[in-house]
C-alpha cells in the first residue's frame, strides 16, 4: 500500500486520479508508452502498463498537472515552436496543432523533458511563468488548508482578529 505521508503534491494543486474510467483503461494498456495523461476532469491520470521509475512519474505528473492549469487559465503560451520542436512532433496529433504543440513544449519544459530540447528565450519566460504560478499555488494550498500552519520556518501560530500573527 502507497504510504500517502511521502506523497508530493502535483504542481498547481491538480489532484491525481488512480481510479481509470474505462475508456482511459484501455487506451493506456494499448498505448504503454503513453506514460500519462491531463484527463477531461482535470485530473492527472497515470499508466499503470508503462515502466516508469517513481522520478519519471513524477516528471510526467508535473507535465500534466501544468497542461491542467495552461487549460484552465488565462495563461497559456503564444511563443514560437522551433524547427526542431516542429520536427519532433511531425506524424502526431501535434502536427496541424500549433496550439497543443506550444503547450506540451511548455509542459515538457516545465517537467524537464529533454524531448523539448532547450527552449528559446520566449519559451523559458513562459515557463518560469508556470513555475511562479505553481509556486503560488502550492502556499495557498497550505495556507486554505490550515491557515495556522507555519510557513518557511516562522513562529506564528496564531492569528488575532486584526491579523495580527503572535
Amino acid at each position: 500500500m502507497e504510504n500517502f505521508l511521502n506523497r508530493k503534491p502535483y504542481a498547481f494543486g491538480v489532484p491525481q486520479r488512480d481510479n481509470l474510467f474505462p475508456g482511459e483503461e484501455d487506451y493506456f494498456r494499448a498505448n504503454p508508452s503513453v506514460a500519462g495523461m491531463a484527463a477531461e476532469d482535470n485530473a492527472v491520470i497515470l499508466n499503470p502498463y508503462s515502466n516508469l521509475s517513481d522520478t519519471e512519474r513524477n516528471a510526467v505528473a508535473k507535465n500534466e498537472a501544468s497542461r491542467v492549469y495552461m487549460r484552465n487559465s488565462h495563461y497559456q503560451p503564444q511563443f514560437d515552436v522551433t524547427p526542431d520542436q516542429r520536427s519532433f512532433f511531425k506524424g502526431t496529433a501535434y502536427e496541424n496543432n500549433d496550439q497543443a504543440m506550444r503547450e506540451t513544449v511548455a509542459a515538457r519544459l516545465y517537467s524537464g523533458d529533454p524531448s523539448a530540447g532547450n527552449g528559446t528565450e520566449d519559451q523559458r519566460k513562459f515557463v518560469n511563468g508556470l513555475h511562479e504560478a505553481s509556486n503560488a499555488n502550492a502556499l495557498l494550498g497550505r495556507l486554505m488548508s490550515n491557515p495556522y500552519a507555519p510557513i518557511d520556518g516562522a513562529s506564528i501560530t496564531r492569528v488575532d482578529e486584526l491579523g495580527n500573527g503572535y
